[in-house]
């Protein structure tokens, strides 16, 4: 096992989170708060500090964010939050393409991660751990695919949990783009959860993400007035 697959958990009297290498690529560790307050966040900063490491948080929601300013918390990432809801009939592309539907399962991790890297900059690419932690996030998660012969060249997870949904991952090989397949995922994708007796579906993206936001956005997607963001202790 590579470091990235070491996780472990840390408890205190004053609280408790866990932590792991954030991904195979930057030296960053991933802090995911179980428990404490302001207190116990300015507690683990000072310890990363004095162990010379970088957290940076699990998702935080903008009302959240003041507790983690106070620990002496900053702002590493900020990301749009969009909601979309299964209240009105889905618009369809007029190209179609095949895109495999299964459980979201172990077997497709290295797959996923060998894609990330031809994608994204290094910090948002995943890891066999981070997607673990996907896998594990909601009580059903299912994947969608589409390939060329064996090569994956793009994917989305969601999970749902209730009647509630969640597009965790999104990802087109760079050679692909612009060429209509995100959009007919996403279609996809919307079709399979309004059957599914979906209520809404959520997600995130970076700000300067454009033509992601421009797809979202053309799909009927709605832009909440609440912001997620990724806190640091450096």
């Amino acid at each position: 096992m590579s470091s990235v697959d070491k996780k472990r958990k840390v408890y205190t009297i004053y609280g408790s989170y866990e932590t792991r290498m954030w991904n195979d690529e930057v030296n960053i560790h991933y802090f995911d708060k179980k428990r404490g307050g302001k207190y116990f966040l300015n507690k683990c900063s000072d310890k990363a500090t004095y162990e010379n490491l970088i957290f940076n948080s699990s998702l935080v929601n903008s009302d959240q964010l003041d507790i983690w300013l106070k620990g002496g918390w900053s702002i590493a990432r900020e990301l749009c939050l969009y909601t979309y809801l299964f209240n009105k009939p889905i618009s369809h592309n007029i190209k179609g393409e095949f895109f495999e539907i299964k459980k979201f399962d172990i077997d497709i991790f290295e797959e996923i991660v060998l894609l990330d890297k031809k994608i994204f900059e290094p910090y948002w690419r995943s890891s066999t751990l981070s997607l673990f932690d996907t896998l594990k996030s909601c009580r059903e998660t299912s994947l969608y695919t589409y390939k060329q012969g064996d090569d994956l060249l793009a994917y989305g997870i969601v999970g749902m949990t209730m009647r509630s949904s969640f597009l965790q991952r999104f990802a087109v090989h760079p050679d692909i783009q612009r060429s209509g397949l995100g959009t007919s995922m996403l279609e996809n994708i919307l079709e399979d959860m309004s059957k599914k007796k979906m209520i809404s579906m959520k997600l995130n993206t970076q700000p300067q993400n454009v033509a992601a936001q421009k797809l979202y956005k053309n799909k009927g997607f709605l832009l909440s007035n609440q912001k997620l963001f990724v806190m640091t202790s450096d």
